[in-house]
């Protein structure tokens, strides 16, 4: 019965959104007792959300400087501090979390397609790309 018990509490985590446009999606890794999630547009917006308060938005990130490419990759880093954003033009976009300032922007070859941070370390980055390559930083 405890297995249910377990299985019941996960379910209650669930929860069912319409979302228009939406283009790539990322769930924070750190904080349980609230948790956020990042869900990238066609449009090139970012807004981040809370999974118990669906109706409050938590922060967001306007389309500057993507030439309305959209959102194809979305990734927090290990500690929640940062998020990292790849659009279908290749530029790539690091957002502080809680400055929400742009941090970094950078595109390595128009062709990248896809970032992720290290799981344990803040500030590794890997990066990958249509034409095969792999960065890390």
């Amino acid at each position: 019965m405890n297995n249910l018990n377990v299985v019941l509490d996960k379910i209650e985590l669930l929860t069912k959104t319409k979302t228009e446009n939406l283009s790539a999606i990322a769930s924070c890794r750190t904080t349980p007792q609230r948790i956020l999630y990042a869900i990238g547009y066609s449009t090139g917006a970012i807004k981040i959300h809370e999974l118990h308060n669906k109706n409050k938005l938590h922060k967001e990130f306007n389309a500057s400087n993507t030439s309305n490419a959209g959102v194809i990759s979305l990734d927090f880093s290990c500690d929640d501090s940062n998020l990292v954003s790849v659009y279908e033009n290749g530029l790539i976009n690091i957002f502080g979390l809680q400055s929400s300032v742009k941090v970094d922007s950078f595109n390595l070859d128009n062709q990248s397609t896809l970032a992720k941070f290290h799981p344990n370390k803040k500030a590794h980055l890997g990066i990958a790309g249509y034409s095969g390559s792999v960065t890390i930083m």
